[in-house]
């Protein structure tokens, strides 16, 4: 905990918020006003609750002495203490237990910093104009009121605000009345909310424009309207799939989903007004991808679900939030599969979020899935990887260990009996447990998954017997590391492991509780193939016997049988072996090679991001030098990818062409697939896609396919010099190109080779003229194009980031992608000594840092690397993978 940090006594807890907020949009300021009513448990000297950045000028305490006199005293003093971020009213007499109204009056200032009360920018008829938002997760709300800030502390919530006659005001609540005052000014007062937390509170104002005028509705920016339609379809069924699910009604009497101009986060589940950064809720029905179709949809449901999760039930401390942010990450995605099955969105899940889960939980610098967390600063590093995705992944295993029906029903439960109230991870798996009619003790089953950091490697090897009707097995599980497990780090955790063992026609169930230990399973023949973990429900990885890889690999029937989610995860957990050093990368490169003609797009997105990432592994910005080595490598794993990917190029083209392709094999998620194998061939310096990558720019951005902007972007900037990086920059200037567009350019300015244009964007991204919730992409796109000008960039610039972009995403930018330039010890001991010298140690600058010693430790196992590689091009060569 920070110096001075303390948590709230529960002596006094609000009942009712009633408050009215008059925000000023010119001055950029506003004033407030409320009577909190509360109730005293034992007698206090001091009323203590959070405020920060705001003055409180007034404060009285009236009481009921139950013979309806009311008494009414103001504190001795009212005194701030910043370190606990909190202010306390002193009062002469002691505070008899009761029920009292604190009145309080206070302005503060509509900040730019994307929390709190702050300030968004849009434009009307070319004019600047703003408009006043909240974002209170997680601690947020103490910059706008006087309030309990903390998830324990629920309350009824009525809000008035006054605003100019020409915006609009929107709140959790719909309005109860609205009322024109002198000076052009309306007040709008607001229903009382249910009993929620205050980090869901939410008041917008600004020239908001409706989509359709109902109950829930869509609110853009002027001129964005028509592009919510997607979003408010998307809203409509989810809130029916969740209420089917959880069985229990949407409590609220309107949902709205609002698109905000400068939002930090993806989206904020305020109770009956959600709020967006415009990329997440807007799309073209027409010009947007399928990627940004399903990214939007996702995004709309993922905040639906907490409504439920989150919101109606609420965990009772932030080192809960997985229960928030892993059920609703988990639902969302049951939820898009109903409304979209054509899109194979599980498929989607096991490659983005599982995968995703298994990368960064294996690092050293990882964290439980409940962490605790001992003051506000410390909750914003745990809004990650491991409590959305592997939260999400844990629950995905345990639902289908149990079976959906059981869950599901445990989950009804638990919703029923902590509604309107908060709840601990144990609450959840009493409920489980208690759906599982006494077969399970979930909390035993589930301790380790999320109370220890990491996850299992199950080695599986074969026991030679005699006996031609079964097979024997002995299962080895440990703590799998990225790279290898650190020195005087070991590991003894046992983990309960649900194994879902396929053989082609069905899959057996065990239940693995040892460090070792033998399984016996009946089988046709001892040749026969066997994968251990069917749809890639368990979250663990799979370190087969070299025979038994050998014997899906080498057995196109298995692969067949095997595509799409368990064929990702044998490609995944090869690749994974050889990274970490517990296998051969010639393994996991024939297992690569078996996968000649696969077109499930999860596995194509599976053999680009890993070949990929051995690319990128090799090939170094221009600012820094290449070895002999490094360059061989490079080419032997770009022939490897125009190998295996140029024959779906010629096959799928970069379009659906009705002369040359079946319209009865074309799949919704065909242009996806496209996208992917261009995009691949594009990383690979393929000479024919480059090419007409350029040619499609120059022809007119405006007319290139969503899927292919990015890409034709990025070509422009890096191959076509300052010309290529004018054009694109243009794009971001445009006053007409679209959001979603502007943040393609931004990203693709960030790739220059040319250390003047890669300086020059820097300077310029933090100059003012990108939106602050914008910049730290510019910056990750320049640190991986340009490693060390942009290290040598941060160091001098440090401070004016401190000053003007507060919070460590900044930073975490440059540093996390400095990898895999930086790539030596000695680089990694500079920079994680730098972020210590310079208080901007983050948990995820000490993840940049493993990921650089990791490099390095691969350099020094890897030295015979290019001449596997070089072989393996070779081999696909001569079996006419070209």
């Amino acid at each position: 905990p920070r110096p001075g940090f303390r948590p709230l006594p529960g002596s006094v807890r609000p009942l009712l918020y009633r408050m009215h907020l008059v925000p000023d949009l010119a001055a950029f300021t506003f004033s407030g006003e409320q009577s909190v009513w509360i109730q005293v448990s034992e007698p206090v000297t001091e009323i203590m609750c959070h405020a920060k950045e705001i003055a409180i000028h007034e404060a009285s305490l009236t009481d009921d002495d139950g013979e309806g006199k009311r008494q009414q005293a103001r504190p001795e003093s009212i005194a701030f203490d910043e370190g606990a971020e909190a202010v306390y009213f002193k009062f002469k007499r002691a505070i008899a237990p009761g029920r009292y109204r604190l009145d309080m009056k206070w302005t503060g200032s509509l900040n730019d910093k994307l929390k709190g009360f702050y300030r968004s920018q849009y434009t009307l008829r070319g004019a600047k104009r703003f408009m006043a938002v909240t974002q209170f997760e997680p601690t947020y709300a103490r910059f706008a009121f006087p309030c309990w800030d903390e998830p324990a502390f629920k309350a009824k919530f009525q809000v008035s605000l006054t605003v100019p006659g020409d915006r609009v005001a929107l709140s959790n609540m719909p309005v109860s009345a609205r009322r024109e005052l002198p000076g052009r000014a309306v007040r709008y007062d607001f229903d009382a909310s249910p009993t929620m937390s205050t980090y869901l509170v939410a008041f917008i104002v600004g020239g908001l424009r409706l989509l359709e005028r109902r109950p829930d509705d869509v609110y853009t920016p002027p001129g964005k309207s028509l592009m919510g339609r997607h979003a408010l379809h998307v809203a409509s069924k989810a809130l029916a799939y969740y209420e089917d699910s959880f069985g229990i009604k949407y409590p609220l009497p309107k949902s709205d989903l609002i698109a905000i101009p400068d939002f930090d986060a993806g989206a904020m589940e305020n109770w009956g007004a959600v709020t967006y950064r415009e990329t997440r809720l807007l799309v073209d029905g027409k010009m947007s991808s399928l990627a940004s179709k399903i990214r939007c949809t996702r995004t709309v449901c993922h905040e639906l679900a907490h409504m439920w999760f989150g919101n109606l039930t609420t965990m009772q401390w932030w080192t809960h939030l997985w229960l928030n942010e892993g059920f609703a990450r988990f639902m969302e995605f049951g939820a898009v599969d109903r409304l979209f099955p054509g899109w194979r969105v599980w498929d989607n899940f096991v490659q983005q979020v599982h995968g995703l889960a298994l990368s960064l939980d294996a690092l050293v610098n990882t964290h439980p899935i409940e962490v605790p967390v001992n003051a506000p600063e410390e909750v914003e590093e745990i809004f990650d990887a491991i409590s959305y995705a592997k939260g999400a992944s844990v629950i995905r295993m345990l639902s289908s260990y149990m079976s959906h029906d059981r869950f599901m029903s445990g989950v009804k439960q638990y919703l029923t009996k902590h509604q309107y109230a908060n709840a601990v991870t144990a609450d959840l798996w009493k409920a489980l447990s208690k759906a599982s009619e006494g077969n399970e003790d979930v909390e035993e089953l589930m301790r380790s998954w999320t109370s220890k950091p990491g996850y299992p490697v199950v080695a599986i090897d074969e026991i030679a017997t005699e006996d031609n009707k079964s097979r024997t097995f002995t299962i080895k599980q440990s703590r799998f590391y990225s790279s290898q497990e650190p020195e005087g780090k070991g590991d003894d955790t046992v983990w309960q492991i649900p194994l879902n063992i396929f053989d082609g026609s069905k899959v057996s169930k065990v239940l693995i509780t040892k460090k070792e230990q033998e399984i016996k399973l009946e089988c046709k023949s001892k040749k026969d193939w066997l994968w251990f973990n069917h749809s890639m429900v368990g979250f663990y990885r799979c370190r087969l016997s070299p025979p038994l890889l050998d014997a899906i690999a080498s057995n196109p029937e298995a692969i067949r049988k095997l595509e799409g989610v368990d064929l990702l995860g044998v490609i995944s957990d090869a690749f994974a072996m050889a990274n970490s050093g517990m296998a051969p990368y010639s393994s996991a490169l024939e297992v690569a090679k078996a996968c000649k003609g696969c077109e499930t797009l999860c596995v194509v997105e599976e053999l680009s991001d890993w070949l990929c990432s051995l690319l990128k592994r090799y090939k170094k910005p221009n600012d820094v030098k290449c070895s002999d080595e490094e360059r061989a490598i490079q080419k032997g794993v770009e022939g490897i990818i125009v190998s295996l990917f140029r024959p779906l190029e010629e096959k799928y083209g970069w379009e659906y062409d009705p002369k040359t392709q079946d319209a009865g094999s074309e799949k919704e998620t065909n242009q996806t697939l496209r996208q992917v194998v261009i995009s691949t061939l594009a990383a690979a310096r393929d000479k024919k896609v480059l090419q007409e990558a350029k040619d499609r720019f120059k022809k007119g951005w405006e007319g290139i396919p969503p899927e292919y902007k990015a890409l034709c972007f990025r070509t422009m900037v890096r191959y076509e010099g300052k010309e290529g990086y004018d054009a694109v920059m243009s794009i971001f200037n445009d006053p007409n190109a679209e959001a979603l567009d502007c943040r393609r350019a931004l990203t693709a300015i960030g790739c220059s080779p040319d250390k003047v244009l890669q300086l020059k964007t820097l300077k310029w991204a933090t100059g003012g003229t990108v939106r602050a919730q914008d910049v730290r992409f510019v910056l990750a796109s320049v640190a991986r194009a340009g490693s060390q000008i942009t290290w040598e960039w941060l160091q001098e610039n440090l401070e004016h980031l401190k000053k003007t972009y507060r919070g460590g995403k900044v930073y975490e930018a440059v540093i996390g992608n400095l990898t895999p330039s930086f790539n030596t010890e000695e680089q990694a001991q500079m920079v994680s000594e730098y972020v210590v010298k310079h208080k901007i140690q983050t948990r995820k600058m000490s993840q940049a840092v493993e990921r650089m010693r990791m490099a390095a430790l691969r350099r020094a196992r890897e030295k015979n690397l290019s001449q596997h590689i070089l072989e393996d091009e070779h081999q696909l060569l001569l079996k006419g993978f070209n």
